[in-house]
This record gives C-alpha cells, structure tokens and sequence, in this order.
C-alpha cells in the first residue's frame, strides 16, 4: 500500500490533470456541487463505544479517549467546484476543489474523574475540517432528457482540524472538548453517480480512505488503525 500511495497516486493526479487540460473537448462544465452524508471510521482503532476521561485542572477541564474514532456518523457537510471538460465520445475529464466538515460519533456510558468513575451517557463527536482535491475521469450517458454522469477518482484530502466535543450530564450538563492533531494527506478513491436535468442534478457518491489516521492524531501508544469513509448524497448545480 506504501509504494501505491506514494507512487500511483500522484501519477494519477498528474495524468488526470494533464489529460483535462489538453483534451479536445466538445464543451467545458463548470458545477457547484452541495453534500451531505454519513462519515465513519473503519479499522480496529474505530468503535461505537469508548470510556472517556476528564483532565486537568478543575477550572479548566479538558476531554480525552483513546477511542476518538466513531463507527457511528455525525452531521457532515461538504461544498466543491467542479469543473470539467466533455469530449465528443462523451468522456468526462476533471477536477474538483471542496472544503468537508466530517463528523462521527462514539458512545460512552461512564466517565473517569479526578473523584473517580462517574456514571452519565453520551456521545463524543469527532469533527474533521478538510480541504480536498479531487481529479477524476468518466463516461456520459443520455437517459431522454437526463445525462447520468458516472465517474471514478481520488480525492486528496488536507485536514485543516480535528477536535473532539461532548457534553456530561452529572448535576448539571458540561461541555468538554479535545483538539487532536491534524492527519497526514489522506488518499480517498471515489466514485460518484450524477444524474442532471437542464441545470440541476442528484449526486450519490462513496469515498475510501487509505491512509492511517489513528496514530497520526496524537495517540501514539497504541498501534491502531482507523480508515475515513465517507458515503456522500447531494444536489448539484451548473454554473456553465
């Protein structure tokens, strides 16, 4: 996986931008595309359910698990610009440039303290902000008045911040937060379906992390892996 994440990856990325740029085209797209969905982690570093801990000082308190990677998805938004170039056999070449908010959520039932463990349930929510750049190829299709775009492509991930939250109920409610370190470039292939009329269209989409996100994030003492997926449903719209 090392040699195909340091070698292919880029090639593709180098070769899909170069392909749009001097493709002969039949015309050129540009969309604004709007996301929603269910993000989690996979690997044996992702749960549902994790212990959490209060600590530091009593005027400051601070979040902590070991677990932050939920199997359970949180709200999670995403925007892109794609734009595109359509050749006469009806291939689509392009990239897209998005900003994500990703979350996923881990359940926990119990709370340590400095006064010992205390019982309260929630969720600890993940956020994960990152900007991305997706190249990608494709085919169209003319279903009557609809073209249904199916596309394949690798979604190059820059994470911009990564924090945890969760509220504690004991005699009150609490809100705690964690901010964990921010991952590695992360290498997700995607593959997308769109179907548009006139200038709106439906997007259904499913990306897979390949990079190892659980050490990079600060807990280093524990050799676990955790993956991103992101299973995206949006609606786009053609600027051009």
């Amino acid at each position: 996986m090392s040699i195909l994440k340091t070698f292919c990856f880029p090639a593709l990325l180098l070769v899909c931008c170069f392909i749009s740029l001097s493709a002969q085209s039949q015309n050129k797209e540009l969309k604004f595309n709007a996301y929603s969905g269910l993000f989690s982690f996979r690997g044996s570093g992702a749960t549902s359910n994790a212990p959490i801990s209060i600590t530091g000082p009593s005027d400051e308190p601070g979040l902590f698990t070991a677990y932050p990677f939920g199997r359970k998805g949180g709200f999670s938004a995403a925007f892109e610009i794609q734009a595109q170039r359509v050749t006469k056999g009806k291939q689509l070449l392009g990239t897209g440039i998005g900003f994500e908010r990703l979350q996923s959520k881990v359940a926990f039932d119990s709370v340590a303290t400095q006064i010992g463990r205390l019982q309260s349930k929630g969720n600890v929510v993940l956020t994960n902000s990152f900007i991305t750049v997706t190249p990608y190829f494709g085919q169209r299709f003319n279903v009557r008045n609809i073209l249904l775009d199916i596309t394949a492509g690798l979604d190059i991930a820059f994470s911009t911040n990564v924090y945890g939250t969760a509220k504690v109920r004991f005699d009150k409610e609490y809100s705690y937060s964690h901010r964990y370190s921010n991952y590695p470039v992360d290498f997700r292939p995607r593959l997308q379906v769109q179907a548009a009329y006139k200038q709106i269209g439906i997007t259904a989409g499913y990306s897979v992390g390949t990079q190892n996100l659980y050490n990079s994030s600060g807990i280093d003492y524990l050799q676990n892996e955790a993956y991103a997926d992101f299973l995206r449903l949006g609606i786009s719209y053609k600027l051009r």
